[in-house]
């Protein structure tokens, strides 16, 4: 348990303690005081607690959403190598079923589709910006081989690379 809420707990538990004991003493002068006092400390405590966390909720999302931004990052700079889910959670510390259902709720993708989208992305920049061979570019996106890259290209795209390439580079100009 949290060492707040702890502290929490233990303050109504004194309180509690404190009504109790008046009500079993004579003095029945202050008891009445002694009882409303509390309750409203009670009240106080337990507002407290609620704003607390509607604030620990807001922070929560807040932590989703830079937990998304730093999968990204890592990602960003670690596409070319062959990233699987749990190296990726081993790097956040986080479980990689928690952490796939964080990443889906805030972008609706899972890990992996973001992965591969990331991949095929910078796939089109070499294609189409480079005269690296298919081979090359497999290598650098941390596909096992061009045929295996080829395949998820074109299951993305719905054309192969090197149709792709010849669709984006357009006409050769003669010099």
């Amino acid at each position: 348990m949290a060492k707040k809420h702890f502290i929490a707990l233990e303050h109504v538990y004194n309180f509690l303690t404190t009504v109790i004991n008046a009500d079993a003493s004579n003095d029945t002068i202050y008891q009445e005081e002694l009882i409303k006092a509390c309750v409203i400390q009670l009240l106080a405590i337990v507002l407290r607690n609620i704003r607390n966390n509607q604030i620990k909720e807001l922070d929560y999302q807040k932590w989703k959403e830079v937990t998304v931004t730093e999968i990204k990052d890592f990602i960003k700079l670690n596409y070319k190598k062959r990233l699987k889910l749990k190296d990726i959670s081993h790097e956040i510390c986080v479980s990689p079923n928690y952490l796939n259902n964080i990443f889906k709720e805030v972008t609706g993708k899972t890990i992996m589709q973001y992965l591969k989208d990331y991949k095929i992305k910078m796939a089109c920049d070499l294609l189409r910006n480079t005269s690296k061979t298919l081979k090359v570019i497999a290598d650098e996106l941390g596909y096992y081989d061009q045929y295996h890259f080829s395949k998820v290209f074109k299951n993305h795209m719905g054309y192969s690379p090197m149709q792709y390439k010849k669709i984006k580079s357009g006409p050769k100009k003669d010099a």
